[in-house]
């Protein structure tokens, strides 16, 4: 999964504390949150939210997990946010209470990352050979 350095050259985007919100009594760990002009100051991280946040569905993940714990972040003011299925090779995203899901062959843009014009596909590894499958440069 590239995501976080797909974002990196639009702002910063990390993991660990600063994606950490606190909404509704709950305070779910995100994949990715992204911050355009680099994050909050470290007290902060809980208070401001990112600009874009990312789920990423584990594979053979329940996708009604994920749904909640996307919409419980977006609920927090989070302009954008993703929930990427690797199963299913799909991104959704949730922007002012719409959803649109995206999958290979679209782009990826959003107001909350000016700039960023990318394929679905870049967000997931290239498939690996198996064995017995010849490579080609």
């Amino acid at each position: 999964m590239r995501i976080g350095s797909l974002l990196e050259p639009f702002g910063e985007a990390g993991v660990g504390p600063r994606a950490v919100i606190e909404a509704r009594n709950s305070s779910p760990l995100l994949d990715v949150a992204y911050f355009r002009s680099g994050p909050p100051d470290e007290n902060d991280y809980i208070r401001t939210p990112p600009h874009v946040v990312v789920e990423v569905m584990a594979e053979g993940g329940d996708i009604g997990v994920a749904r909640r714990r996307v919409e419980l972040v977006a609920s927090f003011g989070v302009e954008s946010a993703w929930m990427v299925d690797i199963d299913r090779k799909e991104l959704r995203i949730i922007e002012r209470g719409e959803e649109r899901l995206l999958t290979r062959g679209q782009r990826v843009t959003t107001p909350a990352v000016p700039g960023l014009d990318i394929d679905v596909a870049e967000l997931f590894p290239a498939p690996r050979p198996t064995s017995g499958q010849e490579t080609r440069a």
